[in-house]
């Protein structure tokens, strides 16, 4: 299990990203790429499948974050890569362009957020309460819609040059046996408990983001 200070420090570069702000390039090579094999092998395969085998060698920078919190309905996985190059962000397109089943702008005003009301102070101190909003959990603009993660309160919002790439995204009955977690409050039917993984690109930002949510 990776120790606390490893857990935060992977948020605090995850933060980093998002704002798109850098983190020099030794990060990557020394810690970064053992982090990440562990940060995986945290993930059944099916969840992790679209995730690079390897960091890419042509990103400046990178940052990488997982939780899992059953009790918020929260299990999460990313590896965000800065100033990856256009070849790359191609390649990566052409390479999983056959596999997604939806895409959305980040400015998309009606996005099926996972847990779209937790905050940086919620997810850090749990006996917060978490205000919740029930006129954005049942929407009709939902209903066509796969869920997507909480960018917004996993390190800032995402600019809107990204595109979000669902690839795969599936209703579960349950996953009290599996995981341990009830339905989310948060979301609406029939998306109670689910997982969701795809990517997320922005060609002028030089960034993608690997991600998969489990809720």
């Amino acid at each position: 299990m990776l120790s606390k200070g490893i857990h935060i420090m992977a948020l605090f570069f995850c933060i980093l990203c998002l704002m798109n702000l850098g983190c020099a390039q030794t990060n990557i090579r020394l810690s970064d790429e053992r982090d990440y094999e562990e940060y995986k092998r945290g993930f059944d395969q099916k969840f992790t499948a679209h995730f690079p085998v390897k960091i890419s060698a042509s990103s400046q920078s990178c940052a990488m974050f997982s939780d899992k919190n059953e009790k918020k309905n929260d299990f999460i996985l990313m590896l965000c890569e800065n100033g990856i190059s256009q070849n790359e962000i191609n390649h990566v397109l052409d390479k999983n362009k056959d596999k997604v089943v939806a895409e959305y702008k980040a400015s998309d005003s009606c996005l099926l957020i996972v847990n779209r009301f937790e905050t940086k102070e919620t997810l850090d101190n749990p006996d917060l309460r978490v205000k919740i909003d029930s006129s954005l959990i049942h929407r009709e603009c939902y209903q066509k819609k796969y869920p997507v993660p909480n960018f917004v309160n996993y390190g800032g919002s995402l600019h809107d040059s990204f595109m979000i790439y669902v690839l795969e995204s599936e209703k579960i009955n349950s996953w009290e046996r599996k995981f341990g977690m009830g339905p989310a409050p948060q979301m609406p039917d029939p998306w109670k408990n689910g997982f969701s993984r795809g990517i997320a690109i922005s060609k002028e930002k030089k960034t993608v983001i690997y991600w998969t949510v489990i809720w």
